[in-house]
């Protein structure tokens, strides 16, 4: 399987450098201080990431090549982490009634906007996430969408499949899908519209009754500003936690003329690791500002994340070039 995804990589990669590409490259540095105990104690990393989206259009199959390569330095332990971020490599057959694809590809079966319930996608060392190998087709019929796909993760080296089936309505959507990795899952989602809101969750039953996991959402304009609210019963990786919880999470978006301003908060209720029993308050925010100039963006982030063991505050610095 590695040596497919090379072959798919070099094909990509020989075929699509002559065709459009889009992309970005930012340059970070983050500033952490966690105060643990009474203690506080501050550490720095520099980080390097790109973002190259690749396509060649031709009849009757169309290529994709998506990079998400990424070098993080921590400076208080001298470690450095890399990815090579091969997200999608993909070849794609379109026709009237029905899309073929096989590849690297990833497969997103979420609604939610905040928080991620479920997901059989591979997630990268910085978070992200990537493709699985295998094939799919997506047959569209009047108001109905069938996606049946085939999938097998090379890292965890598990076969998979999906079946998903989606209708549109006037005003909302809903989507039912059944997925096999390792055990069954069941899932229903969807979005709709309700006067100025727009209304979304889904839900996922496991094998296992208390795995389940679910989400809820709504979000609206007030002015020019995006609002987002959503309840979530997920896990959640800024918490570093293994286990779902309930969480409500919240997001302002608020365009400046050229500029954004984003702001992220989020409340949750974990299990305590030192005392099952009880529940401890988990807590995060997160401000940013970003300076948009021509094909280059300078973003301000300033955050907290409280835990029961440690609160941490974090400052990052990035500037970004778009081509």
């Amino acid at each position: 399987m590695k040596k497919l995804i090379i072959l798919l990589f070099l094909l990509s990669t020989t075929v699509l450098a002559q065709f459009s590409y889009s992309g970005e490259i930012t340059l970070s540095e983050t500033t952490t201080a966690i105060s643990m105990n009474k203690n506080i104690n501050t550490s720095s990393s520099f980080g390097l990431a790109a973002h190259l989206e690749a396509d060649y259009s031709t009849s009757p199959i169309d290529f994709r090549l998506v990079l998400d390569p990424s070098l993080l330095l921590q400076n208080s332990s001298s470690k450095v982490i890399f990815e090579t971020g091969l997200s999608e490599a993909y070849g794609l057959w379109r026709t009237d009634d029905f899309d073929f694809s096989f590849g690297l590809e990833k497969l997103n079966l979420s609604y939610s906007r905040l928080s991620l319930p479920f997901t059989i996608e591979p997630v990268g060392k910085n978070f992200q996430s990537k493709g699985l190998l295998g094939a799919r087709l997506v047959y569209y019929s009047d108001d109905w969408r069938f996606r049946p796909a085939i999938t097998y993760n090379y890292e965890s080296k598990d076969f998979g499949g999906v079946i998903s089936v989606r209708k549109d309505f006037d005003d909302f959507e809903l989507e039912a899908n059944l997925v096999y990795l390792k055990d069954f899952s069941i899932g229903l989602g969807g979005s709709g519209s309700i006067a100025d809101f727009i209304v979304y969750g889904e839900g996922w039953l496991m094998d296992n009754l208390k795995e389940a996991r679910a989400s809820l959402g709504i979000s609206t304009y007030y002015n020019a500003a995006l609002l987002t609210l959503e309840a979530s019963y997920s896990q959640n990786p800024l918490f570093n936690s293994p286990k779902a919880f309930s969480q409500i999470l919240g997001q302002i978006n608020l365009p400046i003329e050229a500029n954004s301003l984003d702001i992220n908060a989020g409340l949750g209720w974990q299990e305590s690791a030192l005392n099952p029993s009880n529940k401890v308050i988990a807590a995060l925010l997160n401000t940013g500002y970003s300076i948009n100039v021509d094909d280059y963006k300078i973003s301000i982030n300033a955050g907290l994340s409280h835990t029961e063991f440690a609160t941490a505050y974090n400052l990052k610095l990035s500037l970004s070039s778009f081509y």
